[in-house]
């Protein structure tokens, strides 16, 4: 799934390793380390560049509510269209910040 979706994700200068933790740190943000540490090897071994590092940190802060979250937002509103929305907006949000911080990053060094 990772490597099928890594290029909307390539602008942010993620591989399909990383987009492959994000996915599964849908579930709880935490799993992104363990899930290098799979794809990787070691965490040891995963090398990101200081500006990918960045931009990660960037998107990872916001980029969709955790699925214990999002359960509470559908039985709060009860409502599966806002739960979607929460999960769209906090995405496309989240993934502008990221590319900002890429391109004014890339600018800079």
């Amino acid at each position: 799934i990772g490597k099928n979706l890594e290029f909307i994700f390539k602008p942010l200068g993620f591989n399909w390793q990383t987009v492959s933790a994000l996915i599964f740190g849908g579930v709880a943000k935490e799993i992104i380390v363990s899930s290098f540490a799979q794809f990787y090897g070691s965490i040891d071994k995963v090398i990101l560049s200081p500006l990918t590092a960045a931009t990660l940190m960037v998107f990872i802060l916001g980029y969709m509510p955790c699925f214990a979250t999002l359960a509470a937002i559908k039985s709060e509103t009860n409502s599966n269209k806002y739960t979607l929305f929460s999960i769209v907006y906090s995405f496309t949000i989240s993934y502008i910040l990221a590319l900002l911080v890429n391109l004014v990053g890339r600018i800079l060094i």
